[in-house]
């Protein structure tokens, strides 16, 4: 029998370390294993800057990994880089998931989350990023 695994997805901005905090926490709790997914597309520029996208790419998954393994350190966590539009990679990468978690941060849902909750092959938690910014005096 495979061991269950919690897909979270990632951008590298709040909110989706807020998603990959949240599903470190569930894996952690359920005895999951956790998956961090990160896409991106390069071909934007050519190929003149694929191996600048592919590091940017590494670091934003090497720093999900940090923070998941923080607080989930007897959980087995493991990061993939998919290269490629966001939805078919988020939605491949949740094919056999027992969940896909995902960031909000916007004010209203964005089309690539309603596109996401609507077609995931598995339940989707969304996470709003509750890191608001504290006042300096």
């Amino acid at each position: 029998m495979s061991k269950r695994v919690i897909v979270a997805a990632t951008d590298g901005m709040p909110c989706g370390s807020a998603a990959v905090e949240w599903a470190a926490r569930q894996a952690q709790r359920s005895g999951c294993a956790l998956r961090i997914v990160h896409a991106y597309e390069w071909d934007w520029y050519g190929t003149r800057y694929a191996e600048v996208a592919r590091v940017l790419a590494a670091a934003v998954a090497d720093d999900a990994y940090a923070r998941a393994r923080l607080l989930a350190p007897e959980t087995d966590i493991w990061t993939d880089t998919l290269i490629g539009p966001l939805l078919p990679r988020l939605l491949e990468g949740a094919r056999f998931a027992e969940m896909l978690v995902v960031g909000h941060g916007r004010q209203g849902p964005s089309s690539v989350g309603r596109e996401v909750v609507s077609n995931a092959p598995c339940p989707v938690v969304v996470v709003r990023n509750e890191r608001r910014p504290q006042p300096v005096a």
